[in-house]
């Protein structure tokens, strides 16, 4: 579970990248057509036009941007859910509960101290 939660934060991440790179293209796109000066087969009803769309286009991949943000944030919650969710286990030998005591570990061992406690 950890790994598909990783992997989907990898993608989530990778997709706010591209947005942030088109909306600062659109930023520039959108600045370079406020001062250009205005053609002479061009009318101002075509300029407000491009403006106009540029700016609808800033304003759709800002909203994505947020909603990428929110969807990050979930991906760390549920990530956060998940490693608390993982049990540790801990076995108990009965009246020999001393030293190493195991058969086949498949994870890290920590916390080991040798001799009596």
């Amino acid at each position: 579970m950890l790994t598909t939660i990783s992997k989907t934060e990898a993608e989530i991440a990778d997709s706010i990248t591209a947005t942030d790179k088109q909306l600062a293209e659109v930023n520039a796109k959108l600045g370079a057509l406020c001062l250009a000066k205005q053609e002479q087969d061009e009318t101002e009803a075509d300029r407000a036009s491009a403006i106009s769309q540029v700016a609808v286009e800033q304003t759709v991949l800002g909203e994505s941007r947020k909603l990428l943000d929110e969807l990050l944030s979930g991906i760390h919650t549920a990530a956060a859910k998940a490693r608390k969710d993982q049990a540790q286990v801990v076995n108990k030998f009965g009246n020999q509960n001393e030293g190493m005591q195991i058969g086949v570990s498949y994870g890290a061992i920590s916390g080991i101290t040798f001799g009596k406690k």
